[in-house]
């Protein structure tokens, strides 16, 4: 069960694709939107049962979904715009399940969904996981294209689908409505930023003033050609180190310099890439 007409203030929910300056946007441009009643991760007004609307299992969802319901009537009661901003909404191989959790619990939600390049998504998800120390083989090696994503035991860490834009806003346009569905591109906020705001200030009826936001902080720098193939190389040690206390002398960098070459991303893995992803983030990209 769910109620939505309790209350007159409108929610939006943001759904925060990774990479796509989800951070950068909860911490530099919602707060600053003057009439909007911002809810997110950085603010001290971001409740566990935020977090749970997206985590709890099936059942225990279904259980919840009322009281869900009448927390967020609750948040709308003074009449003001609230807007939610969370990447849980967009845990791997759980798009289309988190978004009918939405719907079941606030129908009338609108819905801001930031898009990149998935290719550059990609890239930026697989450097992302070299600097934490997690990987070191070519890119390839980590990503899943099956349709399977809850056989764990096989799944490898980038789910490709998660990166099916067309299907996903397809989805969210037949929960919602497609006037209630807005696109942004991660690209307009770096390379044209008034425009992004323009968009999403034509989208949420609120006047964003565009010098209350710290823009020079915003984009994602990456990592540099030889940081990534040094961290390739230490990682490689540390996943077996413990097995091998003297790896570091049974492996010197020199031979195996050559396979840690380039940033692990060869110009045959961007063409399979692209290749799979054709058609399936159309139109964005």
């Amino acid at each position: 069960m769910s109620i939505s007409s309790g209350s007159s203030g409108q929610l939006y929910i943001h759904v925060g694709l990774r990479k796509t300056a989800t951070t950068w946007m909860q911490n530099y441009l919602f707060p600053k939107i003057q009439g909007l009643n911002f809810v997110g991760k950085t603010n001290n007004n971001y409740p566990d049962w935020f977090i749970q609307w997206s985590y709890w299992d099936d059942s225990h969802f279904q259980r919840n979904v009322g009281n869900l319901s009448k927390r967020i009537d609750a948040i709308l009661a003074n009449n003001r715009k609230t807007l939610i901003s969370s990447e849980s909404f967009t845990n791997t191989a759980a798009i289309l399940n988190l978004a009918e959790r939405i719907k079941a619990v606030w129908p009338n939600s609108k819905i801001i969904v930031t898009v990149r390049d998935p290719i550059d998504v990609i890239i930026s998800h697989y450097h992302h996981d070299i600097k934490e120390g997690t990987v070191f083989r070519e890119v390839q090696e980590y990503i899943d294209t099956e349709r399977t994503p809850f056989f764990i035991g096989k799944r490898k860490r980038i789910y490709l689908p998660d990166y099916y834009y067309t299907e996903m806003i397809e989805n969210y346009n037949s929960l919602f409505g497609e006037k209630n569905v807005c696109v942004l591109k991660y690209e307009m906020l770096t390379m044209n930023p008034r425009q992004f705001i323009s968009e999403l200030s034509d989208f949420t009826g609120l006047v964003i003033n565009e010098n209350d936001v710290q823009f020079d902080v915003c984009l994602n720098t990456g990592e540099s050609l030889n940081n990534l193939e040094n961290a390739r190389y230490e990682n490689l040690l540390s996943s077996i180190i413990d097995v091998v206390p003297d790896v570091r002398s049974r492996i010197p960098y020199e031979a195996v310099e050559h396979y840690f070459k380039g940033n692990g991303v060869s110009p045959i893995t961007k063409d399979w890439l692209i290749e799979i992803l054709r058609g399936k983030a159309h139109p964005y990209y």
